[in-house]
């Protein structure tokens, strides 16, 4: 019997598992259907499992930081190029799900694509995604001028 489906505790309470609890926040526990999940399930790497957690949860905790951890993740991935295997949780579910923002959605879908289909497109298409979502949720408030290569 897993801990999700355990018999109550004394008292009525059911018995927590793991993904009812989380350390130092809710934005993952109260989803229907969580990163872990995604991850675990799709046998996604690492990169691609933070990248979704912080696409996912950007809104709730950190803002633009959560963007730029999540377009880092997109770089380490695209490094080390792991080995992709098809997903058994619909992309599509884990929206509706989760009641992703639209605006969201075109990240995730971008870095879904990207984690299933691979490709150098897909990887820049994922990396705007989150450049637009940075620039449209948490605008900078003062000017840092253009950016230059050094």
């Amino acid at each position: 019997m897993t801990e999700a489906t355990s018999p109550a505790r004394e008292g009525g309470d059911p018995v927590k598992g793991p993904l009812d609890t989380q350390v130092g926040g809710d934005w993952y526990s109260r989803l229907a259907i969580q990163p872990v999940e995604v991850a675990m399930k799709n046998h996604w790497d690492a990169c691609a499992f933070m990248a979704l957690q912080y696409l996912t949860r950007h809104r709730a905790k950190d803002g633009r930081k959560d963007l730029a951890k999540a377009r880092h993740c997109l770089a380490l991935r695209r490094h080390f190029r792991p080995n992709r295997r098809p997903g058994r949780i619909k992309y599509a579910d884990y929206l509706r799900e989760n009641a992703i923002h639209l605006d969201d959605a075109m990240a995730i879908a971008a870095l879904w694509r990207w984690v299933e289909d691979g490709g150098e497109l897909h990887y820049i298409i994922a990396q705007d995604a989150i450049d637009w979502l940075m620039a449209e949720c948490y605008p900078l408030l003062t000017c840092e001028g253009p950016r230059v290569a050094e």
